[in-house]
């Protein structure tokens, strides 16, 4: 079991290496960084100096089992950083909470990741003040006390990649009592670049209102759809299923449908990851099914169109054709005609 754990252990350090840069000089003079306030060391210990005056910092920062600073002298030393200009990740700590980066309002990490794993006793993400992220992915998993991310003032999501136009967000294992509030999940829809295939979580239990319903909704032919006029958000699965309708105006004011639900099952992520999909797609914010509606009227319209138009290319074709054969048949008349060669005689 040991030898298993430990196995463990050297191929996450081995994953999240790729989260941090080998040399980040060029990065940093690409972003003119400021050599005062740029740190080229990236574990964290006692004898690190710290540009702690500095609001925008440029450090690539690595806090793991090493780091012998307590929560008291990391938030001292974070203090004055607003803007980290580089790539961060806490693994494998025994820190309590985050929020020694509280004052942290933007990250810049040029396609590498943020990373928040493995940190046994943390309670709290702590990242209250986060506006913006630049990275490749952002994940927060494995934090087995977790029951609070309070991301709530996150706007903007970008990934400088070159393989990707949005940032991955991965939340999963987290405390067996952490839930997704609505607030939360809501800051997540809004923001266009963040991909939420990898949420693992459950929502918190709340009662449903007059703009936001709390669990799936089922749209038959017995339904009334005037109660949906009011809906903006659907924190579960719509279907849409057995209806005359012939349009979907009564879901106009829907903005944001998000099922969740903890599952190891592969079937249902990749089912939530193509639900995410097709919702961002949608401009109007429409569920998967509305829009697999919409997508089957516009298919029958542009089938019915495309025979239309056929027809249309058939009668061309048979017209031309016709006229091609009366051109040919009037020539053969006219020039191919074998005519009787006139008899001549001869006096002998």
């Amino acid at each position: 079991m040991n030898a298993i754990v430990s196995w463990l252990l050297v191929m996450t350090s081995v994953i999240l290496v790729d989260s941090v840069r080998v040399d980040s000089s060029l990065f940093f003079k690409k972003k003119g960084c400021d050599p005062r306030c740029t740190v080229t060391q990236s574990n964290f210990t006692g004898n690190l100096n710290f540009p702690s005056e500095c609001q925008t910092v440029c450090a690539d920062i690595y806090i793991d089992e090493t780091c012998d600073l307590s929560e008291v002298q990391l938030t001292s030393l974070f203090k004055n950083m607003k803007h980290l200009i580089g790539s961060l990740v806490v693994n494998g700590t025994k820190l309590t909470s985050g929020k020694f980066l509280a004052g942290l309002e933007t990250i810049v990490t040029d396609h590498y990741d943020i990373v928040w794993a493995n940190n046994t006793e943390m309670v709290e993400l702590g990242l209250s003040n986060l506006s913006v992220i630049d990275c490749r992915r952002l994940e927060i998993s494995q934090n087995s006390k977790m029951t609070d991310l309070s991301l709530l003032n996150l706007q903007t999501a970008l990934s400088s990649s070159n393989t990707a136009s949005y940032v991955w967000l991965e939340v999963y294992k987290l405390s067996a009592n952490f839930c997704m509030p609505f607030d939360q999940m809501e800051v997540f829809l809004a923001i266009q670049n963040l991909n939420l295939a990898y949420v693992k979580a459950n929502y918190c239990p709340t009662k449903s209102d007059s703009t936001r319903i709390y669990g799936d909704v089922i749209i038959d032919s017995n339904s009334n759809f005037d109660s949906m006029k009011s809906v903006e958000t659907i924190f579960g699965s719509l279907i849409i299923n057995g209806t005359d309708l012939e349009n979907l105006d009564f879901l106009k004011n829907l903005k944001y449908i998000a099922p969740l639900g903890s599952t190891d099952d592969e079937n249902e992520i990749k089912s939530f990851n193509s639900l995410h999909k097709i919702y961002r797609a949608s401009i109007n914010g429409h569920s998967c099914e509305a829009i697999e509606y919409k997508e089957k009227m516009r298919i029958k319209e542009w089938k019915a169109v495309v025979v239309k138009d056929f027809s249309f290319i058939v009668i061309g074709i048979s017209v031309v054709v016709m006229v091609l054969l009366t051109c040919i048949v009037f020539w053969l008349k006219k020039y191919r005609t074998v005519r009787p060669v006139k008899s001549s005689s001869i006096n002998l």
